[in-house]
């Protein structure tokens, strides 16, 4: 979607990639590691994206998936002005994640972009584990990036399990979800 604004020469001011499920042909970092209590392993990927593009040409090298790829969209055209991107460390998909941070970073894209990591938890976790330290966390840093340069609109840290305080009614509702 991003990308396709910034085509049409149009512009958001942010956008979050959150746990971005980016995948390939050839492997990097540790993808081909099978590791035990996680939600995707590679094959799953793999089988993921076959289920949900079947007449995707380029297979698992197509630009909607990875986007890296030759011939691809490129990401210096990407249309807002910042960006954050979300990975969780036990996450199959945590290396393309940083990949694509630091692709953007190196691209010429002349907008402001941030990785946040969550350590020890997996893909999805903060919708798998809503009341967690972690969750908690991801969810203020996002909210800290979306109010980023507007004024009073920030919701607080969020109360989760009696840490951190409610600094408003949006937050304390949030924490109950």
């Amino acid at each position: 979607m991003g990308v396709r604004l910034g085509r049409e020469g149009r512009e958001v001011e942010g956008m979050a990639l959150v746990h971005p499920f980016f995948w390939g042909r050839e492997r990097i970092g540790r993808e081909s590691e099978e590791r035990k209590g996680v939600l995707f392993q590679a094959r799953d990927a793999c089988e993921l994206w076959r289920l949900a593009c079947p007449k995707a040409v380029d297979g698992l090298d197509s630009p909607w998936l990875n986007p890296f790829v030759e011939g691809g969209s490129g990401l210096a055209g990407l249309g807002c002005r910042r960006l954050i991107v979300c990975v969780a460390g036990m996450d199959i998909l945590w290396d393309r994640g940083r990949a694509y941070y630091e692709k953007l970073v190196f691209s010429g894209w002349p907008g402001e972009a941030e990785l946040f990591e969550s350590d020890g938890v997996d893909h999805g976790f903060h919708l798998f584990q809503r009341r967690s330290v972690q969750a908690a966390n991801l969810m203020q840093r996002l909210v800290n990036f979306f109010n980023k340069g507007r004024k009073n609109c920030a919701l607080g840290v969020l109360s989760v399990n009696g840490i951190g305080h409610e600094a408003n009614p949006t937050a304390s509702m949030l924490a109950k979800l």
